[in-house]
């Protein structure tokens, strides 16, 4: 694990984050509907064993790391 995650997993420790729904699609991806301790709402999506978030984080930071790297609310739903 290297730091930038690291950090991540630590901030997904002390933040609070609920699950708000949780689905399995036809294809058998899953989809969640996480609360964290901003006022938006973000979705979790597994499709085809990869995962991925719609937080900012996630899409600006997160993806596009090298090497990549899963933010606080992938790392919840994973634990």
């Amino acid at each position: 694990m290297n730091q930038l995650q690291y950090d991540k997993y630590n901030r997904m420790l002390s933040s609070p984050i609920d699950v708000l729904i949780h689905a399995k699609d036809k294809k058998g991806n899953y989809h969640f509907l996480i609360r964290g301790n901003s006022k938006y709402k973000v979705s979790i999506y597994k499709k085809s064993g990869i995962i991925s978030c719609t937080c900012p984080d996630y899409r600006f930071h997160c993806k596009s790391a090298t090497p990549p790297y899963l933010c606080k609310h992938c790392l919840f739903i994973l634990i």
